[in-house]
């Protein structure tokens, strides 16, 4: 329920994530379905603001499982667009230059 609000609002993030985290404290697991629904939002396009993506990955223990491992292909896309390759770095450094 509160990532589907945050889905159709993103203004709703911080409010949903701290739904998620003090349900989880109470031991409340979202279910599969819950954690699949989350994963194809993220697959189609769903766009996690990078406060809420830090948030959960400074904090997993706050967060299940499940929500915590779908936040790293995201970190892993951000950091991939800011790769540069090493060949670009010699050159511009001029490594191989005499």
């Amino acid at each position: 329920m509160a990532i589907e609000l945050a889905r159709t609002d993103p203004n709703f993030w911080q409010e949903s994530l701290s739904l998620i985290a003090r349900s989880y404290a109470y031991g409340i697991i979202p279910s599969p379905a819950v954690t699949r629904s989350f994963s194809k939002f993220l697959a189609e396009g769903l766009v996690l603001p990078l406060d809420v993506a830090l948030e959960i990955v400074q904090h997993p223990e706050k967060y299940p499982r499940s929500l915590t491992l779908s936040i790293e292909p995201i970190f892993k896309k951000m950091v991939d667009s800011h790769v540069v390759p090493v060949g670009n770095v010699a050159k511009e450094q001029h490594w191989f230059e005499v």
